[in-house]
């Protein structure tokens, strides 16, 4: 893949994002990249002041490190600033992104100004008017301490003066907060451009989507959008502070703490108790992304996510196969097997909205190009390094990715710097130490890596090790239930070796990372067999899997012209007629240790798919048939016989010497199954039979007649 990057030097002031704010005369403008960090930086140490006295920092283009100034007294509502920000970097990603190269403009200057009154007069006020009764009392309790001006000055003997304690402001009368999420969600799908499909809209995750989408973008919100839009909308305008954003890798929705566990004032919970009580309270929780307006859609939003599974209980996929698990909250990808992301802080909400910026202008799979826009790579990262600076986002896998993801495309001086990180987290990411058995080059660590001592350390740069953190707070935080962070490492250990040309020397001393990548890969796949499989729930999931199972197969174990990265904004490459598809021939390994423990790895990696389908009592994914191009067949095809049955006669005689279970497939694992029997042959021949799927039990009897007849094939 040839990565463009846009850099565009259109005034801003000529698009009609900019044109259809409401202006006035003395507004300011932020002027720069470095001008917007201090703002950024200034918003978010405004909301972060009653949970860290951590002060946000921001660095220059020349990299020096500056202390945002400002008045930490100043009175300020740590969710004031949510839908401005949301909208402003949904602003900044529309002026980017259009596929038509004349309607993409420079960031700055940024209107911060004009799109503050658009939030207030557009978002804020409509709905306070929406879910307040009494919009006269909008002031939520308060203690408030008067102290008398002619008080003496405190000495050791002095006695403290007393404050004097007003009477609290009664409650603003406002909706109960189910019924607050629903007229906000039903609101907000009731403003956007109404479309049969938003699941895979891109640059639609805002709340400029949700006010200029449909007039200035041509877009409707998605669904993670729709949450972050309800979300904002109920802590800043009807003052639901306890409202939190809660994702999955593929879903957002709405918690909230149960009314017997509220805590806190009326407000609701404050951003530490949030923050540290989310996991240990009962919480309610709200779908409000589900798109469309007729009176069916409008009357789901609001409800208890509980709900979508008492209603698919009933479903064909259940009474077709009585055996097979019923899907439960527990079971489900979607919403991460009961270990979601809390966003309770209006920092981490933020972080949200930034780590969903999405850069990418166009992608031409044909002519293998991706096009990106390089100032909303940079203001992304920036903005990511200052919460980062801050630790807000030392608990989201997702964020801490993106950030790696954004220093993968343009480096800074920070994203190049060598880190130390303790040798532990690199691998033993499995329940079992057998598992981790990687070689390397022949010198140093399992990543080829002769800077390890004594320490138990290992420098990597810091893009690695920011994958790293994100993989271990998985496991620490969300009971290592996220594959994403899984796929990013095993992504970037493949683009080392295969993003840009490389002469044979260097090709040879990195090819100790595609064993790596394909060992994150086989624990991504781990993890998405702990799930129920059903369509609708895990759809994305499968996708996910079949894709990682082309990378492995025609881009690690195939060898494949190297490509450079391109800094213009020039034309793509055109792809000649007849050759869109590019030849793939078996990799030659230069150190045959990394070419066996590729093989084991990829052997685990497909293990834990077909143990995924006998799981879930059915066969759903193509990859696991003989015909696919990225099937086991076609993967271990592509190594040379000795090598196969090296891998499986030393995976047998470990689980039999060590007795432990490195293969969970029942049909890799029968000693009278076929499958793994025929990757050992000198010609890998597959047909269907072999990945016959069992209903009833897979031990066959001595009476085979009658064993074959009280089973039931899936083919």
């Amino acid at each position: 893949m040839e990565y463009i990057y846009d850099n565009p030097t259109r005034d801003p002031r000529q698009s009609s994002h900019w044109q259809s704010l409401s202006h006035q005369e003395g507004d300011k403008c932020i002027s720069n990249l470095d001008e917007l960090k201090q703002v950024f930086a200034h918003d978010m140490q405004l909301t972060m002041l009653s949970t860290t006295a951590t002060a946000p920092t921001t660095r220059s283009s020349s990299g020096t490190t500056t202390e945002v100034s400002y008045d930490v007294k100043a009175p300020a509502d740590a969710n004031a600033r949510l839908a401005l920000w949301s909208c402003l970097l949904g602003y900044c990603e529309g002026l980017c992104t259009s596929k038509q190269e004349q309607h993409r403009f420079h960031l700055f200057p940024i209107p911060i100004q004009a799109l503050e009154r658009l939030v207030e007069t557009e978002f804020t006020q409509p709905l306070r008017d929406l879910v307040l009764v009494d919009p006269n009392n909008t002031a939520g309790p308060q203690l408030s301490v008067v102290c008398s001006p002619e008080q003496p000055e405190l000495s050791s003997s002095t006695s403290p003066p007393q404050p004097q304690q007003r009477r609290p402001p009664p409650l603003p009368r406002r909706l109960p907060h189910r019924q607050a999420a629903q007229a906000i969600s039903n609101w907000i799908w009731k403003r956007v451009k109404s479309k049969s499909n938003v699941k895979d809209e891109a640059h639609a995750n805002s709340v400029w989507i949700v006010l200029r989408g449909s007039a200035v973008d041509g877009k409707s919100v998605d669904c993670f959008g729709a949450a972050l839009a309800t979300v904002i909308g109920l802590r800043q305008a009807g003052g639901y502070h306890d409202s939190i954003l809660t994702l999955s890798e593929d879903h957002a929705y709405e918690s909230h703490p149960s009314e017997e566990n509220h805590i806190g004032s009326s407000c609701g919970l404050d951003a530490t108790t949030a923050a540290t009580t989310t996991t240990m309270i009962p919480m309610n929780t709200c779908e409000v992304a589900i798109p469309g307006n007729t009176k069916a859609q409008q009357a789901k939003r609001g409800q208890e996510t509980s709900l979508t599974f008492a209603a698919a209980a009933g479903g064909k996929a259940t009474t077709m196969h009585p055996s097979k698990p019923r899907l439960t909250p527990q079971t489900s990808w979607l919403y991460m097997g009961m270990a979601p992301v809390y966003c309770s802080t209006p920092s981490m909400i933020v972080a949200a909205a930034l780590a969903n910026l999405n850069f990418q202008i166009e992608q031409s799979l044909a002519q293998r190009y991706e096009r990106n826009s390089r100032p909303l790579i940079e203001l992304k990262r920036d903005l990511l390094w200052v919460l980062k600076d801050a630790n807000q986002i030392d608990k989201f896998p997702f964020a801490l990715c993106e950030l790696a993801w954004s220093e993968e495309h343009v480096t800074s001086e920070r994203g190049e710097a060598q880190v130390a990180i303790p040798t532990t987290t690199l691998t033993a990411l499995t329940t079992t130490s057998a598992e981790s058995s990687l070689e390397g080059t022949g010198e140093g660590d399992s990543h080829g890596n002769t800077n390890t001592g004594s320490s138990g350390v290992v420098l990597v740069t810091a893009i690695e090790a920011l994958y790293h953190e994100a993989i271990v707070c998985d496991q620490t935080h969300y009971q290592n239930k996220q594959k994403y962070p899984y796929c990013y490492m095993g992504f970037y250990h493949k683009g080392a070796v295969m993003g840009q040309d490389r002469g044979v020397a260097e090709e040879k001393d990195e090819e100790y990372r595609l064993p790596l990548a394909v060992e994150y890969f086989s624990y991504a796949a781990r993890i998405a067999s702990t799930f129920a499989y059903e369509w609708g729930d895990s759809l994305q999931l499968s996708k996910v899997m079949i894709k990682l199972a082309e990378w492995i197969v025609l881009e690690i174990l195939c060898s494949t012209s190297g490509e450079r990265s391109r800094e213009d904004d020039s034309a793509p490459p055109k792809a000649k007629k007849g050759q869109q598809h590019l030849q793939h021939q078996p990799r030659q390994w230069h150190n045959p240790k990394n070419a066996v423990s590729t093989a084991e790895w990829v052997l685990r990696f497909y293990d834990h798919l077909l143990a995924w389908e006998e799981r879930s009592q059915e066969q759903f994914l193509p990859i696991l048939k003989p015909s696919h191009p990225a099937s086991i067949g076609k993967a271990f095809s592509l190594f040379n016989p000795a090598v196969r049955q090296e891998v499986l006669s030393n995976t047998q005689t470990q689980q039999q010497q060590q007795q432990q279970t490195l293969l969970q497939s029942h049909r890799l694992t029968n000693r009278k199954g076929s499958l793994a029997a025929a990757l050992q042959m000198p010609k890998i021949v597959l047909s269907d039979l072999h990945f016959t799927l069992l209903i009833g039990g897979e031990q066959e009897s001595e009476d085979t007649g009658r064993s074959s007849r009280r089973k039931r094939k899936i083919r």
